[in-house]
Protein backbone atom coordinates (compact mmCIF):
# COMPACT_ATOMS: atom_id res chain seq x y z
CA UNK A 1 0.00 0.00 0.00
CA UNK A 2 1.25 3.57 -0.74
CA UNK A 3 0.00 6.80 0.76
CA UNK A 4 -0.15 10.26 -0.80
CA UNK A 5 1.11 12.62 1.89
CA UNK A 6 -0.88 15.52 0.47
CA UNK A 7 -4.27 13.89 -0.03
CA UNK A 8 -4.03 10.99 2.38
CA UNK A 9 -5.27 8.66 -0.35
CA UNK A 10 -4.20 5.06 -0.06
CA UNK A 11 -3.40 3.12 -3.23
CA UNK A 12 -3.20 -0.72 -3.25
CA UNK A 13 0.11 -2.20 -4.28
CA UNK A 14 0.37 -4.20 -7.49
CA UNK A 15 -0.75 -7.83 -7.67
CA UNK A 16 -3.35 -7.60 -4.90
CA UNK A 17 -6.30 -8.68 -7.02
CA UNK A 18 -6.25 -12.36 -6.09
CA UNK A 19 -5.68 -12.85 -2.39
CA UNK A 20 -5.47 -16.61 -2.62
CA UNK A 21 -2.44 -16.35 -4.87
CA UNK A 22 -0.38 -14.18 -2.50
CA UNK A 23 1.39 -15.20 0.64
CA UNK A 24 -0.30 -18.63 0.65
CA UNK A 25 3.03 -20.31 1.39
CA UNK A 26 3.49 -18.03 4.37
CA UNK A 27 -0.01 -18.85 5.59
CA UNK A 28 0.58 -22.59 5.23
CA UNK A 29 3.80 -22.35 7.21
CA UNK A 30 2.14 -20.76 10.22
CA UNK A 31 2.37 -23.10 13.18
CA UNK A 32 0.28 -22.36 16.24
CA UNK A 33 1.42 -23.98 19.48
CA UNK A 34 -0.40 -22.02 22.23
CA UNK A 35 -0.09 -22.80 25.88
CA UNK A 36 -3.81 -23.15 26.54
CA UNK A 37 -3.42 -22.52 30.28
CA UNK A 38 -2.08 -19.05 29.54
CA UNK A 39 -4.75 -17.99 27.03
CA UNK A 40 -6.40 -14.82 28.24
CA UNK A 41 -10.10 -14.12 27.95
CA UNK A 42 -9.67 -10.92 25.98
CA UNK A 43 -8.86 -9.99 22.41
CA UNK A 44 -5.98 -7.53 22.49
CA UNK A 45 -6.32 -4.62 20.12
CA UNK A 46 -4.06 -1.58 20.20
CA UNK A 47 -5.41 1.85 21.09
CA UNK A 48 -4.12 3.14 17.78
CA UNK A 49 -6.10 0.50 15.86
CA UNK A 50 -9.31 1.15 17.81
CA UNK A 51 -8.94 4.87 17.23
CA UNK A 52 -8.38 4.32 13.52
CA UNK A 53 -11.42 2.04 13.19
CA UNK A 54 -13.85 4.41 14.88
CA UNK A 55 -12.43 7.49 13.19
CA UNK A 56 -12.90 5.80 9.83
CA UNK A 57 -16.45 4.78 10.65
CA UNK A 58 -17.31 8.37 11.61
CA UNK A 59 -15.35 9.80 8.67
CA UNK A 60 -13.23 11.82 11.07
CA UNK A 61 -9.52 12.64 10.80
CA UNK A 62 -7.15 10.86 13.16
CA UNK A 63 -6.11 13.90 15.15
CA UNK A 64 -4.47 13.61 18.53
CA UNK A 65 -4.16 9.84 18.49
CA UNK A 66 -0.60 9.81 19.77
CA UNK A 67 -1.19 12.32 22.56
CA UNK A 68 -4.64 11.01 23.51
CA UNK A 69 -5.27 7.54 22.06
CA UNK A 70 -8.84 7.43 23.43
CA UNK A 71 -10.01 10.76 22.01
CA UNK A 72 -11.84 9.33 18.99
CA UNK A 73 -12.90 6.07 20.64
CA UNK A 74 -15.16 7.52 23.32
CA UNK A 75 -16.30 10.61 21.44
CA UNK A 76 -16.98 14.09 22.74
CA UNK A 77 -19.44 14.60 25.57
CA UNK A 78 -22.94 15.19 24.16
CA UNK A 79 -22.13 14.38 20.53
CA UNK A 80 -24.73 11.57 20.46
CA UNK A 81 -27.65 13.69 21.70
CA UNK A 82 -26.49 16.54 19.49
CA UNK A 83 -27.18 14.32 16.48
CA UNK A 84 -30.74 13.45 17.51
CA UNK A 85 -33.32 14.39 14.86
CA UNK A 86 -30.65 15.46 12.40
CA UNK A 87 -31.03 14.14 8.83
CA UNK A 88 -29.07 10.95 8.20
CA UNK A 89 -29.06 8.33 5.46
CA UNK A 90 -31.79 5.67 5.77
CA UNK A 91 -30.87 2.07 6.53
CA UNK A 92 -30.10 0.24 3.29
CA UNK A 93 -31.22 -3.35 2.74
CA UNK A 94 -29.75 -5.86 0.33
CA UNK A 95 -33.11 -7.65 0.12
CA UNK A 96 -36.53 -6.03 0.42
CA UNK A 97 -36.92 -5.38 4.18
CA UNK A 98 -34.40 -8.16 4.90
CA UNK A 99 -30.70 -7.96 5.87
CA UNK A 100 -29.47 -4.42 6.50
CA UNK A 101 -26.20 -3.47 4.83
CA UNK A 102 -23.06 -3.18 6.90
CA UNK A 103 -23.90 -5.77 9.57
CA UNK A 104 -22.57 -9.27 10.31
CA UNK A 105 -25.01 -12.16 9.96
CA UNK A 106 -25.09 -15.90 9.45
CA UNK A 107 -26.60 -19.00 7.92
CA UNK A 108 -26.92 -21.88 10.41
CA UNK A 109 -27.60 -25.19 8.67
CA UNK A 110 -27.41 -28.93 9.13
CA UNK A 111 -25.05 -31.02 7.01
CA UNK A 112 -26.20 -31.91 3.51
CA UNK A 113 -28.91 -29.25 3.26
CA UNK A 114 -27.18 -27.44 0.41
CA UNK A 115 -25.34 -24.62 2.24
CA UNK A 116 -22.75 -24.14 -0.50
CA UNK A 117 -25.38 -24.32 -3.25
CA UNK A 118 -27.36 -21.71 -1.31
CA UNK A 119 -24.37 -19.36 -1.18
CA UNK A 120 -23.62 -19.78 -4.89
CA UNK A 121 -27.26 -19.18 -5.82
CA UNK A 122 -27.48 -16.25 -3.42
CA UNK A 123 -24.42 -14.75 -5.11
CA UNK A 124 -25.58 -15.35 -8.71
CA UNK A 125 -29.21 -14.30 -8.25
CA UNK A 126 -28.17 -11.29 -6.18
CA UNK A 127 -25.65 -10.18 -8.80
CA UNK A 128 -28.32 -10.55 -11.49
CA UNK A 129 -30.86 -8.60 -9.43
CA UNK A 130 -33.31 -11.53 -9.57
CA UNK A 131 -35.36 -13.02 -6.70
CA UNK A 132 -34.12 -16.23 -5.11
CA UNK A 133 -37.24 -17.52 -3.41
CA UNK A 134 -38.29 -14.91 -0.86
CA UNK A 135 -34.92 -13.12 -1.12
CA UNK A 136 -35.70 -10.23 -3.45
CA UNK A 137 -32.69 -7.96 -4.14
CA UNK A 138 -33.26 -4.22 -3.87
CA UNK A 139 -30.91 -3.84 -6.87
CA UNK A 140 -28.27 -5.94 -8.66
CA UNK A 141 -25.93 -6.72 -5.76
CA UNK A 142 -22.14 -6.78 -5.75
CA UNK A 143 -21.39 -10.12 -4.11
CA UNK A 144 -18.33 -12.02 -2.89
CA UNK A 145 -18.33 -15.67 -1.85
CA UNK A 146 -15.23 -17.31 -0.38
CA UNK A 147 -15.57 -21.09 -0.06
CA UNK A 148 -12.90 -22.88 1.99
CA UNK A 149 -14.35 -26.37 1.47
CA UNK A 150 -14.75 -26.98 -2.26
CA UNK A 151 -12.20 -26.65 -5.06
CA UNK A 152 -12.82 -24.29 -7.97
CA UNK A 153 -13.77 -27.02 -10.47
CA UNK A 154 -16.60 -28.22 -8.22
CA UNK A 155 -17.84 -24.68 -7.65
CA UNK A 156 -17.85 -24.13 -11.42
CA UNK A 157 -19.85 -27.33 -11.98
CA UNK A 158 -22.43 -26.18 -9.48
CA UNK A 159 -22.63 -22.67 -10.88
CA UNK A 160 -23.12 -23.99 -14.41
CA UNK A 161 -25.86 -26.33 -13.22
CA UNK A 162 -27.63 -23.44 -11.52
CA UNK A 163 -27.42 -21.32 -14.68
CA UNK A 164 -28.69 -24.18 -16.88
CA UNK A 165 -31.65 -24.75 -14.56
CA UNK A 166 -32.92 -21.17 -14.92
CA UNK A 167 -32.89 -19.51 -18.40
CA UNK A 168 -33.84 -16.13 -16.89
CA UNK A 169 -30.73 -16.22 -14.71
CA UNK A 170 -28.49 -17.40 -17.56
CA UNK A 171 -29.76 -14.54 -19.70
CA UNK A 172 -28.13 -12.12 -17.24
CA UNK A 173 -24.70 -13.74 -17.36
CA UNK A 174 -23.00 -10.44 -18.27
CA UNK A 175 -24.45 -8.75 -15.19
CA UNK A 176 -23.41 -11.72 -13.07
CA UNK A 177 -19.83 -11.51 -14.36
CA UNK A 178 -19.74 -7.81 -13.57
CA UNK A 179 -21.16 -8.06 -10.05
CA UNK A 180 -20.07 -11.37 -8.49
CA UNK A 181 -16.82 -12.97 -7.41
CA UNK A 182 -16.66 -16.58 -6.22
CA UNK A 183 -13.33 -17.95 -5.05
CA UNK A 184 -12.20 -21.30 -3.69
CA UNK A 185 -9.86 -21.11 -0.71
CA UNK A 186 -9.76 -24.89 -0.28
CA UNK A 187 -6.46 -26.01 1.21
CA UNK A 188 -5.36 -22.53 2.27
CA UNK A 189 -4.89 -21.41 5.87
CA UNK A 190 -7.74 -18.92 6.25
CA UNK A 191 -7.88 -18.31 10.00
CA UNK A 192 -8.83 -14.76 10.93
CA UNK A 193 -7.55 -15.21 14.50
CA UNK A 194 -4.64 -16.96 16.18
CA UNK A 195 -2.94 -17.27 19.55
CA UNK A 196 0.29 -15.43 20.16
CA UNK A 197 1.55 -16.61 23.53
CA UNK A 198 -1.28 -15.77 25.88
CA UNK A 199 -3.01 -13.29 23.59
CA UNK A 200 -5.54 -13.49 20.75
CA UNK A 201 -4.57 -11.57 17.64
CA UNK A 202 -5.70 -11.16 14.07
CA UNK A 203 -3.68 -13.02 11.47
CA UNK A 204 -1.79 -11.83 8.42
CA UNK A 205 -4.55 -13.48 6.37
CA UNK A 206 -7.14 -11.22 8.02
CA UNK A 207 -5.13 -8.13 7.08
CA UNK A 208 -4.70 -9.46 3.56
CA UNK A 209 -8.43 -10.13 3.28
CA UNK A 210 -9.26 -6.62 4.50
CA UNK A 211 -6.93 -5.01 1.96
CA UNK A 212 -8.47 -6.99 -0.90
CA UNK A 213 -12.06 -6.30 0.07
CA UNK A 214 -11.38 -2.59 0.53
CA UNK A 215 -9.71 -2.51 -2.87
CA UNK A 216 -12.77 -4.05 -4.55
CA UNK A 217 -14.99 -1.58 -2.69
CA UNK A 218 -18.73 -0.90 -2.84
CA UNK A 219 -19.69 -4.46 -1.87
CA UNK A 220 -23.18 -5.54 -0.78
CA UNK A 221 -22.77 -9.14 0.42
CA UNK A 222 -19.70 -11.12 1.54
CA UNK A 223 -20.23 -14.81 2.37
CA UNK A 224 -17.64 -16.98 4.14
CA UNK A 225 -18.15 -20.77 4.15
CA UNK A 226 -17.67 -22.50 6.56
CA UNK A 227 -17.06 -20.61 9.78
CA UNK A 228 -14.72 -23.24 11.21
CA UNK A 229 -12.23 -22.58 8.39
CA UNK A 230 -12.10 -18.86 9.14
CA UNK A 231 -12.19 -18.84 12.95
CA UNK A 232 -8.96 -20.54 13.98
CA UNK A 233 -9.74 -20.77 17.73
CA UNK A 234 -11.61 -23.30 19.94
CA UNK A 235 -15.29 -22.83 19.12
CA UNK A 236 -16.76 -23.40 22.58
CA UNK A 237 -15.28 -20.31 24.24
CA UNK A 238 -17.51 -17.22 24.44
CA UNK A 239 -14.63 -14.74 24.51
CA UNK A 240 -13.10 -16.35 21.43
CA UNK A 241 -16.52 -16.13 19.79
CA UNK A 242 -16.79 -12.42 20.54
CA UNK A 243 -13.31 -11.86 19.12
CA UNK A 244 -14.48 -13.50 15.89
CA UNK A 245 -17.62 -11.31 15.82
CA UNK A 246 -15.32 -8.30 16.17
CA UNK A 247 -13.49 -9.43 13.02
CA UNK A 248 -16.73 -9.76 11.05
CA UNK A 249 -17.94 -6.39 12.31
CA UNK A 250 -14.67 -4.74 11.27
CA UNK A 251 -15.07 -6.20 7.75
CA UNK A 252 -18.69 -4.96 7.61
CA UNK A 253 -17.71 -1.44 8.72
CA UNK A 254 -14.76 -1.22 6.35
CA UNK A 255 -16.66 -2.45 3.28
CA UNK A 256 -20.23 -1.38 4.04
CA UNK A 257 -21.32 -4.91 3.10
CA UNK A 258 -23.42 -7.47 4.93
CA UNK A 259 -21.11 -10.28 6.01
CA UNK A 260 -22.62 -13.78 6.09
CA UNK A 261 -20.80 -16.55 7.93
CA UNK A 262 -21.97 -20.12 7.24
CA UNK A 263 -21.93 -22.44 10.25
CA UNK A 264 -22.97 -26.01 10.99
CA UNK A 265 -25.57 -26.85 13.61
CA UNK A 266 -25.28 -29.84 15.96
CA UNK A 267 -27.09 -33.10 15.18
CA UNK A 268 -30.71 -33.03 16.26
CA UNK A 269 -30.96 -29.25 15.87
CA UNK A 270 -34.47 -27.81 15.49
CA UNK A 271 -35.91 -24.49 14.38
CA UNK A 272 -36.27 -23.56 18.06
CA UNK A 273 -32.68 -24.45 18.98
CA UNK A 274 -31.27 -22.52 16.00
CA UNK A 275 -33.50 -19.51 16.73
CA UNK A 276 -32.28 -19.31 20.32
CA UNK A 277 -28.65 -20.39 20.16
CA UNK A 278 -27.49 -20.64 16.55
CA UNK A 279 -24.99 -23.31 15.55
CA UNK A 280 -22.34 -25.57 17.00
CA UNK A 281 -20.12 -24.26 19.80
CA UNK A 282 -20.52 -21.09 21.81
CA UNK A 283 -23.78 -19.15 21.57
CA UNK A 284 -21.71 -15.94 21.57
CA UNK A 285 -21.63 -16.21 17.76
CA UNK A 286 -25.43 -16.20 17.52
CA UNK A 287 -25.67 -13.43 20.13
CA UNK A 288 -23.13 -11.24 18.32
CA UNK A 289 -24.62 -11.57 14.83
CA UNK A 290 -27.26 -9.02 13.93
CA UNK A 291 -29.25 -11.30 11.62
CA UNK A 292 -29.36 -15.00 10.83
CA UNK A 293 -31.14 -17.57 8.70
CA UNK A 294 -31.58 -21.24 9.51
CA UNK A 295 -31.83 -24.21 7.16
CA UNK A 296 -32.68 -27.81 8.04
CA UNK A 297 -33.33 -31.02 6.15
CA UNK A 298 -36.93 -32.20 6.09
CA UNK A 299 -36.55 -35.78 7.30
CA UNK A 300 -38.98 -38.67 6.63
CA UNK A 301 -39.49 -39.17 10.37
CA UNK A 302 -39.57 -36.86 13.35
CA UNK A 303 -39.17 -37.45 17.08
CA UNK A 304 -41.65 -35.81 19.45
CA UNK A 305 -41.36 -36.40 23.20
CA UNK A 306 -39.02 -39.30 22.59
CA UNK A 307 -41.33 -41.05 20.12
CA UNK A 308 -40.42 -41.35 16.45
CA UNK A 309 -43.20 -40.96 13.93
CA UNK A 310 -43.98 -40.03 10.34
CA UNK A 311 -43.09 -36.44 9.47
CA UNK A 312 -46.21 -34.75 8.04
CA UNK A 313 -44.09 -32.03 6.41
CA UNK A 314 -42.37 -34.31 3.94
CA UNK A 315 -45.60 -36.02 2.91
CA UNK A 316 -47.14 -32.68 2.02
CA UNK A 317 -44.03 -31.60 0.14
CA UNK A 318 -43.96 -34.83 -1.85
CA UNK A 319 -47.59 -34.41 -2.82
CA UNK A 320 -47.08 -30.73 -3.72
CA UNK A 321 -44.12 -31.44 -5.98
CA UNK A 322 -44.87 -34.97 -7.19
CA UNK A 323 -41.32 -35.81 -6.13
CA UNK A 324 -41.39 -38.79 -3.77
CA UNK A 325 -37.65 -39.49 -3.75
CA UNK A 326 -36.09 -36.03 -3.56
CA UNK A 327 -34.50 -34.09 -0.74
CA UNK A 328 -36.21 -31.09 0.81
CA UNK A 329 -34.98 -28.35 3.12
CA UNK A 330 -36.76 -25.66 5.08
CA UNK A 331 -35.45 -22.12 5.34
CA UNK A 332 -36.42 -19.59 8.01
CA UNK A 333 -35.41 -16.45 9.87
CA UNK A 334 -33.52 -17.33 13.04
CA UNK A 335 -32.76 -13.78 14.16
CA UNK A 336 -33.30 -10.26 12.89
CA UNK A 337 -32.21 -6.94 14.32
CA UNK A 338 -33.03 -3.71 12.47
CA UNK A 339 -35.12 -5.53 9.85
CA UNK A 340 -38.17 -7.72 9.32
CA UNK A 341 -38.08 -11.51 9.48
CA UNK A 342 -39.37 -13.92 6.86
CA UNK A 343 -43.07 -14.19 7.60
CA UNK A 344 -43.16 -17.94 6.94
CA UNK A 345 -41.01 -21.03 6.70
CA UNK A 346 -39.94 -21.46 3.07
CA UNK A 347 -39.17 -24.83 1.50
CA UNK A 348 -36.60 -25.84 -1.11
CA UNK A 349 -36.34 -28.99 -3.23
CA UNK A 350 -33.03 -30.19 -4.65
CA UNK A 351 -33.12 -30.00 -8.43
CA UNK A 352 -31.48 -31.91 -11.26
CA UNK A 353 -28.03 -30.41 -10.67
CA UNK A 354 -28.34 -30.29 -6.89
CA UNK A 355 -29.53 -26.67 -6.92
CA UNK A 356 -32.12 -25.44 -4.44
CA UNK A 357 -35.51 -24.84 -6.08
CA UNK A 358 -37.92 -22.69 -4.03
CA UNK A 359 -41.34 -24.34 -3.71
CA UNK A 360 -43.07 -21.90 -1.37
CA UNK A 361 -44.65 -22.76 1.95
CA UNK A 362 -46.99 -25.45 3.27
CA UNK A 363 -49.63 -22.92 4.32
CA UNK A 364 -50.38 -22.35 0.63
CA UNK A 365 -50.88 -26.09 0.37
CA UNK A 366 -53.80 -25.91 2.83
CA UNK A 367 -55.10 -22.79 1.09
CA UNK A 368 -55.29 -24.67 -2.20
CA UNK A 369 -57.32 -27.43 -0.55
CA UNK A 370 -59.65 -24.78 0.87
CA UNK A 371 -60.28 -23.47 -2.64
CA UNK A 372 -60.99 -26.90 -4.09
CA UNK A 373 -63.27 -28.31 -1.37
CA UNK A 374 -66.23 -25.95 -2.09
CA UNK A 375 -65.99 -26.81 -5.80
CA UNK A 376 -66.08 -30.54 -5.00
CA UNK A 377 -69.10 -30.10 -2.72
CA UNK A 378 -70.89 -28.04 -5.36
CA UNK A 379 -70.36 -30.79 -7.96
CA UNK A 380 -72.18 -33.44 -5.87
CA UNK A 381 -75.54 -34.75 -7.10
CA UNK A 382 -76.62 -35.50 -3.54
CA UNK A 383 -75.79 -33.04 -0.73
CA UNK A 384 -73.75 -34.43 2.18
CA UNK A 385 -73.75 -33.69 5.87
CA UNK A 386 -70.52 -32.77 7.61
CA UNK A 387 -70.37 -36.24 9.16
CA UNK A 388 -70.94 -37.94 5.80
CA UNK A 389 -68.26 -35.84 4.17
CA UNK A 390 -65.62 -36.41 6.83
CA UNK A 391 -66.43 -39.92 8.11
CA UNK A 392 -68.90 -41.92 6.03
CA UNK A 393 -68.66 -43.75 2.71
CA UNK A 394 -70.66 -41.02 0.94
CA UNK A 395 -67.71 -38.63 1.27
CA UNK A 396 -65.04 -41.18 0.38
CA UNK A 397 -64.44 -39.85 -3.16
CA UNK A 398 -63.80 -36.29 -1.94
CA UNK A 399 -61.56 -37.49 0.89
CA UNK A 400 -59.48 -39.54 -1.54
CA UNK A 401 -59.10 -36.58 -3.91
CA UNK A 402 -57.95 -34.21 -1.15
CA UNK A 403 -55.60 -36.81 0.33
CA UNK A 404 -53.95 -37.49 -3.03
CA UNK A 405 -53.53 -33.85 -4.02
CA UNK A 406 -52.96 -32.13 -0.68
CA UNK A 407 -52.26 -34.88 1.88
CA UNK A 408 -55.43 -33.91 3.80
CA UNK A 409 -56.31 -36.40 6.55
CA UNK A 410 -59.78 -36.93 8.07
CA UNK A 411 -58.98 -34.75 11.06
CA UNK A 412 -57.51 -32.07 8.78
CA UNK A 413 -60.66 -32.22 6.63
CA UNK A 414 -62.86 -31.59 9.68
CA UNK A 415 -60.76 -28.51 10.50
CA UNK A 416 -61.00 -27.40 6.89
CA UNK A 417 -64.80 -27.63 6.92
CA UNK A 418 -65.05 -25.75 10.23
CA UNK A 419 -62.78 -23.00 8.87
CA UNK A 420 -64.81 -22.64 5.69
CA UNK A 421 -68.04 -22.38 7.67
CA UNK A 422 -66.49 -19.77 10.00
CA UNK A 423 -65.22 -17.81 6.99
CA UNK A 424 -68.68 -17.90 5.42
CA UNK A 425 -67.62 -19.89 2.36
CA UNK A 426 -69.69 -22.95 3.38
CA UNK A 427 -72.95 -23.06 5.28
CA UNK A 428 -75.25 -25.75 6.62
CA UNK A 429 -78.91 -25.86 5.59
CA UNK A 430 -81.79 -28.18 6.42
CA UNK A 431 -83.42 -30.26 3.70
CA UNK A 432 -86.51 -32.49 3.99
CA UNK A 433 -85.95 -36.25 3.76
CA UNK A 434 -89.45 -37.67 4.25
CA UNK A 435 -88.56 -38.23 7.87
CA UNK A 436 -86.27 -36.28 10.17
CA UNK A 437 -84.86 -33.19 8.38
CA UNK A 438 -81.19 -33.45 7.38
CA UNK A 439 -78.49 -30.79 7.86
CA UNK A 440 -76.28 -30.68 4.75
CA UNK A 441 -73.35 -28.60 3.52
CA UNK A 442 -73.86 -25.98 0.84
CA UNK A 443 -71.53 -23.48 -0.84
CA UNK A 444 -72.40 -20.01 0.43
Amino acid sequence: MTKDNKTGAVTPADNTSAIVNTNIDDAKNQVFTPDMAEVTREMMRSNEELAATHAKADNQPLQGVESDPHANIFGTWGDFTADLYKPRPPIEFIYQDLIPKGLPGGLFASGGTGKTFFCIQQSLYGAAGLPFGELIPTKPLKTVFFCAEDQKRFLLNRAEGILESDPALKARIDLIKENSHIQSLAGATTNLLQFNGGNIEKTAFFDQLMRQLEQWGDLDLIALDPMVSFWGLPENDAVHGQAFINCLTKIAIATGASVQIVHHVPKGATMESISTGGGRGTSAIYDGLRWAFGMLKVLPTTTIKGKEGKNPEINKLRVMTGNHDGMFAKFFSAKSNHAKELSKVIYFMRGQYGQLEPIGDIDNFTAQAKLELPRLIESLDTPLSTNELTERIQGDAIRRTLAAKYDITKSALKTLVDDLITEGRLKERTIPTGGKPKLVLQVA
